[in-house]
């Protein structure tokens, strides 16, 4: 639930930066974001492979979704780039803003799942301690 946690406040810190970006006209860094993001792709196809494991437990279904949004996200930020030529900040700010809602939403649905595990594990271990006695 941590990383869950830390992936809610990066989409946070994310919108803001689309904010401030737009605010003061910030221009995308388009050749180093094409070069991390083209890395972060290619990892990002590999953990395709996951697919098969995502109803596994909670942790799982957490990995397949945050690498299916990495995919979205990092072909989104590759279009971005390509676009940023036009020395326009807009394929920047929509992307990054896209990016922060596909984070935000699956975030708060793991966080959610994984709390109603712990609850539920709770329960299950006060029932068997009490069939005990």
């Amino acid at each position: 639930m941590l990383d869950d946690t830390l992936v809610y406040a990066l989409s946070l810190l994310l919108g803001a930066q689309v904010i401030a970006k737009r605010r003061y006209g910030l221009p995308p860094q388009a050749p180093l974001v094409a070069v991390v993001d083209t890395d972060a792709l290619a990892g990002n196809i590999i953990c395709l492979i996951l697919t098969r494991h995502r109803e596994d437990d909670e942790n799982m279904s957490s990995v397949w979704i945050y690498s299916r949004n990495d995919l979205f996200a990092d072909s989104g930020v590759a279009a971005a780039a390509l676009v940023a030529r036009t020395h326009s900040n807009w394929p920047d700010l929509l992307i990054g803003a896209a990016i922060t809602a596909l984070f935000l939403r699956p975030s708060l649905h793991v966080i959610s799942d994984a709390r109603a595990a712990y609850h539920a594990s709770i329960v299950e271990n006060q029932t068997s301690v009490r069939g005990r006695g």
